[in-house]
């Protein structure tokens, strides 16, 4: 029956997109012609209490925390050399809200993009969160600029969550990177803006700050700042008819 639905489905769009599959659903779609989509995950540790003390226990984990720490800054800090320069010039500018100029953005970065998500949409997302779990919740806006100079270059949307639901030891936070786009003709935007945001996760006391992103050049990026691998997440599928087959079979 699911299969199926699923081709039907595919029969009346030109394309289709399917978010969260599972494992066992997973033979299904590659059955009806779907692409999966792997998206690559990196994470890099801001602060070593919470990661400590899950491992060292309580004691010994706020004993150690402090060396820690101080080892984590020397490493992110040998890191940033070759970051630190590209962001040069750069900054974040924090909005409760996206406006139209989040939708210029999307137009001057991407090429081909066929599911589009349009600034309301997104700022209906940040207001109504979809929470799981009693666990603190909260996501954040911002636009890359520059400093002196008028326009948007780029923008970033970033989900800020407690490691543990309230209440509970140890506590952290983890910082998501869930949507980011800079313009092309902009040189070492992606690199400012990841650089940047990560100075801000920061200075804001979050734990863990990671990605999770299809984009090679962000991946890239995000190890050269000395972001490790985890576990890669398949959850994505496309499906594109034939109006668009050729196409994509072109690029």
């Amino acid at each position: 029956m699911a299969g199926l639905l699923l081709l039907r489905a595919a029969s009346l769009v030109p394309a289709l997109g399917a978010c969260g599959i599972s494992e066992v659903a997973q033979p299904i779609y590659r059955a009806a012609r779907f692409q999966i989509l792997t998206l690559r995950r990196r994470s890099l540790l801001l602060r070593s209490g919470t990661f400590l003390q899950r491992r060292l226990g309580p004691l010994f984990g706020r004993a150690l925390s402090g060396p820690g720490d101080a080892a984590l800054l020397t490493v992110r800090k040998v890191c940033r050399l070759w970051s630190s320069g590209r962001s040069r010039g750069f900054f974040l500018e924090a909005v409760e809200q996206f406006d139209e100029r989040f939708d210029e953005v999307d137009s001057a970065a991407r090429n081909g993009y066929w599911f589009p998500r349009n600034h309301t949409e997104i700022n209906w997302a940040m207001a109504f969160p979809w929470r799981l779990h009693p666990i603190y919740y909260r996501t954040h806006g911002f636009y890359l600029r520059r400093h002196g100079a008028d326009g948007v270059l780029g923008y970033a949307l970033v989900r800020v969550c407690s490691l543990m639901p309230r209440g509970q030891e140890p506590p952290g936070l983890l910082a998501s990177l869930m949507r980011c786009a800079v313009r092309r003709d902009i040189p070492n935007g992606e690199a400012a803006l990841l650089d940047l945001l990560v100075s801000w996760a920061a200075k804001n006391q979050v734990s863990t700050f990671e990605i999770c992103s299809s984009s090679r050049t962000l991946d890239g990026l995000a190890g050269q700042m000395g972001m490790i691998p985890r576990r890669q997440i398949t959850e994505i599928a496309f499906h594109f008819g034939s109006p668009v087959a050729s196409l994509l079979a072109a690029k």
